[in-house]
């Protein structure tokens, strides 16, 4: 049923991880990945393609935004150490 929310947000993850596939639309992953993150802050299968999507389009300000808001919602230290490491590794 399209009505109900785990299913639309199932729906809607796919289309994100169908548009960051190579040749995929990488503005649209980054949209929709970060839309999905709104509901579900601390979840790694949204923040880490999220932040790997940023990293292809080398969108700063967009990765920026990604770790402004989730370093404070992760509160597994491993989930913020990695997101760090991502965002050191954009920045070389």
């Amino acid at each position: 049923n399209a009505g109900d929310p785990d299913v639309a947000r199932a729906l809607w993850r796919r289309v994100a991880e169908s548009a960051a596939t190579p040749g995929g639309d990488l503005a649209l992953a980054a949209q929709v990945y970060g839309k999905l993150l709104e509901s579900e802050p601390g979840d790694r299968a949204l923040w880490s393609p999220l932040a790997a999507v940023y990293g292809q389009l080398k969108d700063r300000p967009g990765f920026d935004r990604v770790i402004a808001g989730l370093l404070d919602a992760l509160l597994d230290p491993g989930d913020r150490n990695e997101l760090r490491m991502a965002h050191a590794a954009f920045l070389l």
